[in-house]
């Protein structure tokens, strides 16, 4: 959050499905407790906890929600907007929060 911004051209990912994330994304930022050799980061699979849905007057979805894994706990902050760009606000315990910009790709299995 507090560095320059980075533009990333590898395919990474964050992934919803029923009560599971799926979490590819990289992290660039100040670590304050993380295990030996730096540890997984946000690169995890893990159950979600606390979903919360909402939607605005100009139809940009808002979703919440918490995430745990043997390294850190998260907080989700994502914002959809109608054209199809969002935003990824992760708000890690041991490490500073970080902001990723990219595009939904919606998925029907």
């Amino acid at each position: 959050m507090s560095g320059p911004s980075k533009h990333l051209t590898t395919p990474y990912t964050l992934e919803l499905k029923g009560d599971s994330v799926s979490s590819y994304l990289p992290y660039f930022g100040q670590a304050y407790s993380i295990p030996y050799g730096g540890g997984k980061g946000l690169i995890f699979d893990s159950t979600v906890t606390d979903y919360k849905l909402s939607f605005d007057k100009k139809e940009t979805a808002t979703v919440k929600f918490r995430s745990r894994t043997d390294e850190d706990n998260f907080s989700y902050l994502l914002r959809i907007y109608p054209n199809g760009s969002a935003t990824i606000h992760v708000t890690p315990v041991n490490r500073q929060s970080i902001t990723f910009y990219g595009e939904l790709i919606h998925h029907r299995d």
